[in-house]
């Protein structure tokens, strides 16, 4: 039996189902509430836009982040957290060209995309929880036709879209991960974004070579005072954050030192309103908020799956 997820809404809560009519504007709906217009279109290689349709140069932080992937609507529900190649396909359509990926450690010592091996496992496959190998990860049924990644296979992935970049999320051993993603990306290294879950990682990520490097405080008990020093001294390429944490003055007196904020996980575009008109922050993590395109005129764009056949 197909789990149940939560209804698409705009908060984490039960909604009635939606028919498969209203899907393909649903993304668009949510956007244009904000100024974020979904786009089909390909935006220029390695950048994105701005909410006010302006480009922003490649090495520059963008407004919204695809999280998990970026979110997929099946059959009136959000399915998110699935790190999926369908995921990434949805999310690179829509116009996002920074997506966050999970990856996890397999029980032979492989990096998969996946958010964990209990919770998140079991909604998405038929399986019970506990961490598999990478050939029994890659083998699972997903409930869905989801096709789920690897380290090659995301680096595949990459290959074929090559204006993205992936900011990792590797909450178990961070660094031997990323010692792993320098060693299997090559030339691809930089269009990798890790994230760093304390300060005392920067100095190990910085010598791994990676040039762009995100501050994420939801492990972190770092002062408001700490992590402005910090993110001043390290020229940081983004810090992010909780909702809880970003509804203060850290992402002021951050954006005052030209650094940029993201808070996560944002699906309501009041919500993204707020953060960013009242507290200043920079821009969201998002399952199904998509950038905008000025070239857009009536601007739908479709996560949702194909029919099958």
């Amino acid at each position: 039996m197909r789990p149940i997820f939560r209804r698409v809404g705009l908060r984490r809560a039960a909604v009635p189902v939606l028919k498969r009519s209203h899907r393909a504007w649903i993304a668009f709906a949510l956007g244009a509430a904000v100024g974020f217009t979904p786009s089909c279109a390909d935006p220029v290689p390695g950048a994105g836009r701005h909410e006010n349709s302006t480009m922003v140069e490649p090495d520059s932080a963008l407004p919204l982040v695809a999280h998990a992937g970026g979110g997929l609507l099946i059959d009136g529900d959000l399915i998110d957290y699935s790190n999926s190649r369908q995921a990434l396909d949805a999310a690179y359509h829509c116009g996002h060209r920074l997506i966050e990926i999970d990856l996890v450690w397999s029980s032979d010592g492989r990096l998969v995309a996946a958010h964990d091996w209990n919770e998140r496992l079991v909604q998405l496959f038929d399986t019970d929880p506990g961490r598999k190998s990478r050939t029994e990860f890659l083998q699972l049924e997903s409930y869905f036709g989801l096709q789920q990644l690897d380290l090659p296979g995301l680096l595949r992935w990459l290959a074929e879209n090559p204006d993205v970049r992936i900011v990792t999320d590797i909450k178990e051993d961070n660094l031997r991960g990323l010692a792993l993603i320098r060693e299997r990306s090559g030339k691809d290294q930089q269009r990798f974004i890790p994230q760093i879950y304390s300060t005392s990682e920067w100095r190990a990520v910085s010598r791994l070579g990676f040039r762009d490097v995100i501050l994420t405080l939801y492990q972190a008990r770092v002062a408001d005072d700490d992590v402005v020093a910090f993110a001043r001294r390290r020229h940081l390429f983004a810090v992010t954050m909780p909702i809880p944490r970003a509804r203060s003055s850290l992402p002021a007196r951050l954006a005052e030192d030209g650094v940029f904020t993201y808070s996560h996980t944002i699906n309501s575009p009041e919500t993204l309103r707020e953060l960013q008109t009242v507290w200043k922050v920079g821009g969201v993590y998002t399952d199904i908020l998509v950038p905008s395109d000025p070239g857009s005129t009536s601007g739908t764009c479709d996560l949702s799956l194909p029919e099958p056949g």
